[in-house]
């Protein structure tokens, strides 16, 4: 079992290339990857997401990659042409306006759209990709490993949970046929009622009572509840995916509003309120597994 939140930062440097990889992650419905890189390595985010899609099925990830190229590797360059647009149209601003552009200083230069050029060779990016994907691969380990970690403790919230839960549906079971007696005994104070009241048609009464017997019965929801508790402690020992138990946890919802409905005795209304309560703490937490 892997959580969905996660983090990790990873540093690297040799001869070719050095750099650092952040990742971050969050809960989500589905799977986004992010990544953001200097435009100088524009292209080789999709290689990255790409890769990653391998390992991660769910979530909102967000990687930060700043990287540093050897003073040997020159593949950034001011692109004369546009410097020299660029001076024309100050001169002509100042001839125009006379306002002083002498006092433009290098680094706003730098800034302006387009003045720096990419004069990396044809096979920069695919060589810069051999190198980086490694170390995003020795990234994900330490980021698994944090989602890991993570993903045992809510484990052991689930586990916690469902014993719980068990507890309550046992507490229910021994209570239901001490509500049937109950039921019973109320059912036959109102037929001796209507018999003494001699104004009455049997073959109705017996059914409608039939009806009331079947009605008010829990029986059948409790078997499911265990059954639905029983596929959720197998599925939480192999991995279970957080959507899964979601959709488990809302038809154990739905069984125990019913028996919340059908029942009349406070004990067992007591017990399906803390039921409730469990399973809206567990879907709360099945959100963040992966």
């Amino acid at each position: 079992m892997k959580s969905m939140t996660g983090y990790a930062l990873h540093s690297f440097a040799n001869e070719q290339l050095s750099g650092r990889i952040e990742i971050k992650s969050v809960n989500s419905k589905n799977l986004d990857i992010r990544v953001r890189i200097s435009d100088v390595f524009t292209g080789i985010e999709y290689s990255i997401i790409n890769h990653l899609k391998k390992f991660i099925k769910r979530g909102k990830i967000g990687i930060r990659i700043s990287l540093e190229l050897p003073p040997t590797e020159n593949v950034v360059d001011i692109n004369q042409s546009n410097l020299e647009n660029y001076r024309r149209l100050l001169e002509q601003i100042e001839k125009k306006t006379g306002f002083k552009t002498n006092q433009v200083n290098a680094l706003e230069v730098l800034r302006l759209p387009d003045i720096m050029q990419n004069q990396a060779d044809e096979n920069f990016l695919d060589r810069i990709t051999k190198i980086l994907l490694p170390e995003v691969d020795k990234m994900f380990e330490k980021f698994d490993s944090t989602r890991s970690e993570e993903g045992n403790e809510l484990k052991k919230f689930f586990q916690n949970g469902l014993s719980d839960m068990e507890k309550n549906v046992s507490k229910i079971e021994t209570l239901k046929d001490e509500q049937k007696k109950k039921i019973r005994s109320d059912l036959c104070e109102k037929v001796d009622a209507i018999i003494d009241s001699k104004d009455y048609d049997k073959k109705r009464l017996e059914e409608e009572l039939l009806y009331l017997a079947e009605k008010l019965d829990i029986t059948e929801e409790i078997i499911r509840l265990k059954s639905h508790i029983k596929a959720l402690n197998k599925g939480i020992n192999k991995n279970m995916s957080g959507k899964k138990m979601d959709f488990i946890l809302q038809e154990v919802n739905r069984e125990v509003n019913t028996i919340a409905s059908k029942s009349s005795m406070y004990e067992i209304v007591t017990q399906t309120v803390e039921l409730k309560d469990l399973i809206s703490q567990m879907r709360e937490q099945a959100a963040n597994i992966e």
